[in-house]
């Protein structure tokens, strides 16, 4: 009877770990895009970006640039990519980087550590039919439509 009773205990134990992983938290750990952009250090609170998350996601952003931002020309953008990074998954969110009344002010003079954050929109709900994706955070100058990016930061995430 004992037996029974350790053998029960021990596979329900297992079960209720088994159930669990699914709940682990994930942490977003953000890279650097290439050797040729600078690097963005970047953290988000929560430390997990869910699907239909309700509260929106804080992006601490921070770095030091090769090249001087001027004004508020720059742009930061937070795009979502499928697993590769190479097709965005819906339109990309743009902020100006920097501006004279908000953090971090314009001038950002090169090789000087700055601080930004910046609150990303809830995840989008397209994201749904897809099991892995990518956050591509670049900051840069929209020259002709495109960005003419500096630095860059990503991340991987799974559900």
């Amino acid at each position: 009877m004992v037996q029974k009773f350790i053998f029960i205990l021990i596979l329900l134990t297992m079960f209720s770990m088994f159930n669990a992983v699914q709940f682990q938290k994930r942490a977003a750990s953000f890279q650097e895009c290439s050797s040729q952009l600078d690097s963005l250090t970047v953290t988000i609170q929560p430390d997990s970006i869910t699907t239909y998350q309700s509260d929106p996601g804080l992006f601490n952003i921070s770095g030091s640039l090769s090249k001087k931002i001027i004004d508020n020309n720059t742009l930061l953008v937070v795009a979502f990519g499928n697993a590769t990074g190479e097709n965005l998954l819906v339109t990309p969110n743009a902020f100006i980087a920097c501006y004279e009344n908000i953090n971090p002010p314009c001038p950002i003079n090169s090789g000087v550590q700055f601080h930004m954050e910046q609150v990303l929109l809830p995840v989008p709900t397209d994201l749904t039919s897809i099991s892995t994706y990518v956050i591509i955070i670049s900051m840069g100058v929209l020259v002709n439509n495109s960005l003419d990016v500096y630095a860059c930061a990503y991340a991987n995430f799974t559900f």
